[in-house]
């Protein structure tokens, strides 16, 4: 997919989304302010994600869902209703957008820290909610953009088809990790022979991969 393409299917989607949030402040008659504060948000953040400038987090989707009955699918998708029971998975979705971010930096960016998060994940030992000041920092100069997100759901959507959460976390990976390695730019090839320098972040281990919401309200 070219980068024209993309940016174009990531506009097209931004401003659906857009549509279908506004559809529902319309139905229930609120104005933007009473609508943030149903959901414990800020104006301004509403705005913004009305006019596609900001992405929505999974807080923003579960307060959506929870406060309005709202169906995730519908409003992320345009598929099913607006009221119909949701079948998305918004802590896998949020997780693979972690993938995503992290193989962006450890593959294009060639960030220590992100090559050794990417071993951790393959693994199963990031915990996201342990108390460790580096990953936080880390994890806070992530800059999930637009590309990101698109590929997360594509990535998503092909790999709902199996129930073993071991191997759906891996193949994620592996696809995400792969997407990037094709993207590579040709400079960043002739790097492959040196030798990586090695970051390690000691965080205790853990079966689960949670995500998380890095956008600010």
């Amino acid at each position: 997919m070219t980068n024209q393409v993309l940016s174009e299917s990531t506009t097209l989607y931004a401003d659906a989304f857009s549509a279908r949030l506004a559809q529902i402040i319309q139905l229930h008659r609120l104005n933007q302010s009473e609508f943030a504060r149903r959901l414990d948000t800020s104006a301004g953040f509403v705005g913004d994600i009305l006019r596609g400038l900001k992405k929505p987090g999974h807080e923003f989707l579960f307060k959506l869902k929870s406060t309005f009955s709202v169906s995730i699918d519908w409003l992320l998708t345009g598929e099913g209703t607006m009221y119909s029971a949701t079948k998305i998975d918004i802590e896998l979705l949020q997780a693979v957008r972690l993938q995503v971010s992290v193989a962006r930096l450890a593959i294009l960016e060639d960030d220590a820290t992100a090559r050794d998060l990417l071993l951790r994940i393959r693994d199963g030992l990031l915990d996201l909610n342990a108390d460790n000041t580096e990953l936080d920092a880390f994890l806070g100069r992530i800059n999930s953009n637009d590309a990101d997100w698109c590929l997360a759901l594509a990535l998503y959507n092909g790999h709902l088809w199996t129930d073993n959460p071991d191997y759906q976390r891996r193949n994620l990976l592996e696809a995400a990790k792969a997407h990037f390695e094709v993207n590579k730019p040709a400079d960043k090839l002739a790097s492959l022979g040196r030798s990586p320098k090695t970051v390690q972040i000691n965080i205790s281990p853990s079966q689960r991969v949670a995500g998380r919401d890095y956008n600010e309200h």
